[in-house]
């Protein structure tokens, strides 16, 4: 996308350029890895003068979150406000929240859903979920669940439904705050509240189990991978690997062979991992 733009520019047909091409352009540097050259495409908007809009901004605090510059992101969000009268849209506070996820900052995190409310902006089921990310990064099964029992409290009319990714995310933060029990109780849980768990919420916790230096710990990681079957929820390959490891630590070397086979027959593509709230 940059090479056929910079032989536009050299030809004289950047006149034609708006905004949703720098947005594309914006997009492609963020996904290279480049937040240096959407924040240049940015400033070229600028000077080539081509008004931003709210997805171009988005682009460039999400490039940013990606490449961990937290103040970048934090300076944007304020630039879009201060100089071109922007407001942050939902898509905007995503990006500087997965910014604040990445590092644990989890209180920046709390703040940022609290000035998506004052921006008229209900905080949503996915923003909910990287706020309980960056809360789970910084192994703060409190703060964790402070969040989860406002996301799901009555008071003000505004109850947001926990999506499966928040349950994950939950679910990451009691497994790293070495709450495994907790953890499993909030995969239980998910099927009574309408949300089926997937092939992360049950990895997360066999992984839980698995490492687990107890001896009694290591059996819940077949009970649940035999769920999994039940539940509809496809094992992939940490899945596998997981319950693997389970197996040689209990010294069942010849149950773990069977269990390789069954990988490679089976494929093991299904997701082991993923989301605002996979486990590690």
């Amino acid at each position: 996308a940059e090479k056929y733009f910079q032989v536009a520019l050299a030809s004289g047909g950047d006149d034609r350029a708006d905004s949703r091409t720098y947005n594309i352009l914006i997009r492609a540097a963020s996904r290279a890895g480049r937040p240096e050259g959407a924040q240049d495409y940015l400033a070229a908007m600028e000077y080539r003068g081509v008004d931003p809009s709210p997805h171009t901004y988005t682009a460039v605090v999400l490039a940013a979150a990606h490449s961990g510059e937290v103040a970048a992101a934090e300076g944007l969000l304020g630039e879009m406000a201060a100089r071109f009268a922007l407001p942050p849209d939902r898509h905007t506070f995503h990006a500087l929240l997965k910014a604040y996820a990445d590092r644990g900052l989890w209180e920046k995190a709390v703040a940022a859903l609290r000035a998506m409310a004052v921006q008229g902006l209900r905080p949503d089921a996915y923003a909910y979920a990287i706020a309980l990310d960056a809360c789970a990064n910084a192994r703060n099964l409190p703060a964790a669940r402070e969040l989860w029992d406002e996301m799901r409290s009555p008071e003000g009319g505004n109850v947001t439904r926990p999506s499966v990714v928040a349950y994950n995310t939950l679910i990451k933060a009691a497994v790293r705050a070495g709450r495994t029990g907790e953890a499993h109780a909030v995969l239980a849980a998910m099927p009574g509240e309408g949300v089926p768990p997937d092939t992360t919420s049950f990895t997360t916790v066999m992984g839980a189990y698995a490492s687990s230096g107890a001896p009694e710990d290591r059996a819940p990681v077949e009970r649940l991978f035999h769920e999994m079957a039940l539940r509809g929820a496809p094992p992939g390959r940490v899945t596998y690997h997981t319950l693997m490891k389970a197996c040689v630590r209990r010294g069942e070397y010849r149950k773990a062979l069977r269990y390789l086979r069954r990988m490679g027959s089976s494929g093991g593509d299904g997701e082991g991992g993923g989301g605002a709230g996979a486990g590690d």
